[in-house]
């Protein structure tokens, strides 16, 4: 449907996994990690907003 595939030469796949640096993988825990915190400060300044809406959820429940 959306043309050909083409395959990949297998020894040069294994090329390209040799030429990876292994300090990405630090630098790759680590931004993780940032966004990791970032979602757990969002979600903090959430939960006040989030008890508001409680009651209406209770609700919507009770009714489904």
């Amino acid at each position: 449907m959306f043309g050909t595939r083409k395959k990949e030469d297998p020894s040069k796949k294994e090329e390209s996994d040799k030429s990876e640096p292994q300090e990405g993988n630090e630098a790759n825990y680590f931004t993780l990690m940032e966004q990791i915190d970032d979602i757990m400060v969002s979600l903090e300044n959430l939960k006040p907003m989030l008890k508001e809406f409680s009651p209406i959820m209770d609700y919507i429940k009770k009714k489904i």
